[in-house]
């Protein structure tokens, strides 16, 4: 990633750019809701659910030019490796045409300054296909998770980022 791309590029929380809701909710029902069984009502109610600025669930968006190109939320979560809960980035997508560019990194740097900002102790994340994406930015390897798909399993890697 050039200059061109940082100086063009901000992120900024969704809550101060209502207007890209749909985008975001358009992005993760193709990646994700919809493996879940989500609605379009249920997808658009868990993104509304994240236009938090001083807590979580939070979600950013990095914007080109006013106009939207990527998401991430922090959000906390059941740990699947262990009883409770562990907060989470998740939903990190970037739009076709900004990928390898720089921009899920930065999504993903703001993310931790959140966290960090928040005072949220530590960071994990399930990936199924980008783990060498989040080691690139110092994330580590905790375990492999298997979850149920229909009559097949899914394996994920547990990752964290350690403390905040």
């Amino acid at each position: 990633m050039g200059n061109a791309c940082r100086d063009r590029v901000t992120i900024d929380y969704l809550a101060h750019h209502r207007a890209a809701v749909p985008a975001v909710v358009d992005w993760l029902s193709e990646q994700w809701f919809r493996d879940w069984h989500f609605s379009r009502r249920q997808a658009i109610d868990e993104v509304c659910g994240r236009l938090n600025v001083s807590c979580l669930p939070m979600t950013l968006v990095a914007l080109a030019d006013g106009k939207p190109i990527g998401t991430a939320s922090l959000v906390e979560d059941d740990n699947p490796v262990s009883w409770g809960s562990v907060y989470c980035l998740t939903g990190v997508y970037v739009a076709a045409p900004w990928r390898q560019r720089g921009v899920g990194r930065l999504l993903c740097q703001r993310a931790v300054l959140e966290a960090r900002r928040l005072r949220v102790p530590g960071l994990a994340l399930l990936t199924k296909d980008c783990e060498p994406f989040y080691a690139r930015l110092g994330w580590h390897k905790v375990t492999d998770v298997a979850f149920p798909n229909g009559p097949r399993l899914e394996f994920f890697a547990f990752m964290n980022f350690g403390a905040g």
